[in-house]
This record gives C-alpha cells, structure tokens and sequence, in this order.
C-alpha cells in the first residue's frame, strides 16, 4: 500500500495573487513586509508559498472586514 506524502500544498506567486484577488505586484510588497514567506525551489527559478499561509492571510483579511495596516504594507490592498 503507498504511503501519502505529508509535503505541504504550494503555490506559484501568480495563483497566491489570484487567490487573494490582488496583483502580484502586492504579493511581493507583502513578502518585503513579512507577511509572505517566500519558498524557493531548488533548480528551477519558481517562488512559491504554503497554501495555508496564503489561505491564512486571506482569513485575516476577511476577518477584519476592512484594510489593515501593518507598518508600511497594507493587508488587503490591490496595488496600482
């Protein structure tokens, strides 16, 4: 019987964006705020991110029901 591997879900700046229905221009000022975790993958030049903290940051942008700021990054706010 084969065993289920335990690898966390990830994913592609781009799809993290679509998700969180902002550019990935945001995403990436949210990565230089913290609020992203960047994960490079060896040999190839793809970032990617845990599922669960992108769905995480979704959760508290829904939650709080309004932008929030964080020093300089704004949680929830499409960039232009």
């Amino acid at each position: 019987m084969p065993i289920a591997s335990v690898s966390p879900m990830l994913l592609r700046r781009p799809d993290a964006a679509s998700l969180l229905a902002v550019s990935v221009s945001q995403i990436l000022k949210w990565e230089r705020d913290g609020l992203l975790t960047p994960i490079a993958m060896p040999g190839i030049r793809v970032v990617v991110y845990e599922a669960e903290q992108v769905r995480d940051l979704a959760r508290q942008i829904i939650e709080t029901g309004r932008r929030r700021t964080t020093g300089a990054a704004t949680v929830g706010a499409v960039a232009s």
